[in-house]
């Protein structure tokens, strides 16, 4: 009878350690599928990197132009690499070249002064 108590107690660890290997392994699963989604467009082999600077008085004037860059379309996407009391420093992933860029950004109350390998952008008023 011992032996029969043994054998089920043993019967039992193993199925634990089965079922929680398998959620383990599940939960590493979808850790790394949403950690490796790309979004893709058909555009997307039109996107070039332009690096801007953006030199401000006012904070809330960087936020105004946050929200205009999140809100372009044509801007795949942007990142800040800097920031100091004086400017932002960062880079625009555009859909077409800088002629583009400047044209779209003037259409959005964006003044942008090309500098050759940077952009200053800067509010119209």
């Amino acid at each position: 009878m011992s032996n029969v108590i043994k054998m089920m107690g043993l019967i039992i660890v193993l199925i634990s350690m089965g079922l929680f290997s398998f959620f383990t392994d599940l939960n590493n699963y979808q850790n790394i599928n949403y950690q490796n989604i790309n979004y893709t467009t058909s555009r997307s082999f039109d996107v070039q990197n332009h690096k801007f600077q953006f030199n401000f008085n006012d904070f809330n004037e960087w936020l105004t132009v946050r929200n205009i860059l999140r809100n372009l379309d044509s801007i795949a996407s942007f990142q800040v690499s800097e920031i100091s009391n004086e400017k932002i420093e960062g880079n625009i992933e555009f859909f077409g070249d800088v002629s583009k860029l400047r044209l779209i950004l003037n259409e959005n109350n964006i003044h942008v002064s090309d500098l050759g390998t940077i952009q200053i952008i800067q509010l119209k008023k």
